[in-house]
């Protein structure tokens, strides 16, 4: 009788890890499937800047040939986010209302990774606080880096966030890195006239984890990067000082 118990619990055991080991490498199997549709995207990118090197010559810029072929794979493209070192190396859309980009990839296909995105109505650099939202993935893609930032030598060795749109690459100084109530919206408030920007500014320096080697300039817009942090939310807030060719290196009043 014991026997025939102990052969029963052991069944169910066995019952139980294999149901168990089935849903780890179904969920891990997600998770490849969606690491590597982003692969396939980053080696189109390196593509598409090999022939836009080859296509230089003298002082005459070519097409931008990335921008092109990302808005063919989908018309919400807007840019491209690059941070060294790391796996943050992504296009980024416009928020899309007959889009879910929290669970759908580049493509548009049902993803757990999803797209990172702007909000609808906001444009690169053209608002004082442009702001980027992406998952903090278990495997380390998306915007999972980030949390990297809370450490002083990484934020130290790792201080510019490349922004690439309209045929321009600009590099944004990393500025403030806070953990925050998922109900403080302050952080992404993105119209100020030129005293409350300035103090917003501050304001973020001052909550910031870590102290930056470089101070934010009220006379530019920042990026900050949005992501998960267990029941909070994590952001890291960056600035370019860089003229750019749309000529917005100011902001005036709203």
């Amino acid at each position: 009788m014991r026997n025939k118990i102990f052969a029963i619990v052991l069944m169910c055991c066995a019952v139980g890890f294999l149901y168990s080991g089935y849903g780890l490498v179904t969920a891990w199997n997600t998770y490849i499937s969606a690491a590597l549709c982003y692969e396939t995207i980053q080696d189109q990118k390196k593509l598409e800047d090999l022939v836009s090197i080859e296509a230089k010559t003298g002082d005459v810029q070519p097409e931008d040939n990335l921008t092109h072929t990302m808005k063919q794979i989908n018309a919400d493209y807007i840019g491209w986010i690059t941070i060294g070192d790391t796996k943050i190396d992504y296009p980024i859309v416009h928020s899309n209302p007959k889009k879910n980009y929290l669970d759908h990839d580049f493509y548009g296909n049902r993803s757990v990774y999803g797209t990172l995105f702007i909000r609808h109505g906001q444009k690169l650099f053209e608002n004082r606080n442009t702001v980027i939202y992406g998952h903090n993935m278990k495997d380390g893609g998306m915007f999972a880096t980030l949390k990297r930032y809370l450490e002083k030598s990484w934020f130290d060795e790792h201080p510019d966030v490349q922004i690439r749109y309209d045929g321009q690459a600009v590099n944004c100084k990393v500025f403030s890195v806070q953990i925050i109530s998922e109900n403080n919206d302050y952080p992404y408030a993105d119209r100020f006239n030129d005293v409350e920007y300035s103090t917003f500014l501050n304001e973020m320096v001052q909550l910031s984890r870590i102290i930056p080697g470089e101070l934010p300039d009220p006379e530019y817009p920042i990026i900050t990067l949005s992501t998960c942090y267990g029941q909070k939310r994590l952001i890291v807030m960056a600035q370019s000082k860089e003229e750019r060719e749309n000529g917005i290196e100011t902001i005036t009043d709203r």
